[in-house]
């Protein structure tokens, strides 16, 4: 019998999440966002990455709620200011924003179809306690659309607070999520982001359409 080759049982190449120079690239998207309100005063910090162009930048609308100003920091330190807000939907808890210049920084890649799968593995990046780009690894653990049709996704990469606004990455690199929080209490390593499916249909929608703050 003729011997068959072994190279139909090679394991395929390691993906994003086991790939630590892919994922450093990736956090060279990612900012750590700075908000301040009417006196100059630093509320806290939060995340948010590049998307769609160099010049937007994508974070949790509650992270710009009470901000006056708004400035986001670089993978490197480098720092740029917020120009405006484009659009944000409080019920989704998304906010595009636009830079006043345009950074050069490489957006990050959407799942723009939306669709997730338990189980798959995922990598997390923000600033949690601001600490910025911070990375943590985990797994999809469930999906799911509330009572008002916003799709969520159920992760067990750690994050905390800060992280809010942070990309939730799947094994081909992309932001399939945003992350928004985690359950407390007995809960053990639950965490949250919102489908990116909602902000790819959030920058899509007319103007009218937008629930803008």
């Amino acid at each position: 019998l003729p011997r068959l080759s072994l190279a139909a049982h090679l394991a395929h190449a390691a993906g994003f999440v086991n790939d630590a120079a892919a994922i450093n690239e990736a956090c060279l998207s990612v900012m750590k966002v700075e908000g301040k309100n009417d006196n100059g005063v630093t509320d806290g910090t939060a995340s948010g990455f590049v998307a769609f162009d160099d010049q937007t930048l994508v974070t949790s609308c509650h992270v710009i709620e009470n901000a006056h100003s708004i400035t986001a920091f670089s993978d490197t330190g480098a720092s740029y200011e917020i120009d405006r807000v484009l659009c944000a939907n409080s019920d989704s808890d998304i906010a595009i924003l636009r830079f006043k210049e345009p950074t050069g920084l490489k957006p990050l890649e959407l799942n723009e179809d939306g669709k997730v799968y338990r189980a798959s593995p995922v990598v997390a990046i923000g600033s949690p306690k601001g600490f910025a780009n911070t990375v943590s690894k985990g797994n999809v653990s469930s999906v799911y659309t509330d009572d008002d049709g916003i799709r969520y996704i159920k992760f067990n990469a750690a994050i905390s607070a800060g992280s809010s606004g942070g990309p939730l990455l799947d094994d081909e690199g992309k932001v399939i999520g945003i992350t928004s929080g985690s359950y407390v209490g007995a809960t053990q390593n639950l965490n949250e982001a919102v489908n990116i499916i909602e902000l790819v249909e959030l920058a899509a929608a007319p103007k009218e359409e937008l629930a803008e703050d």
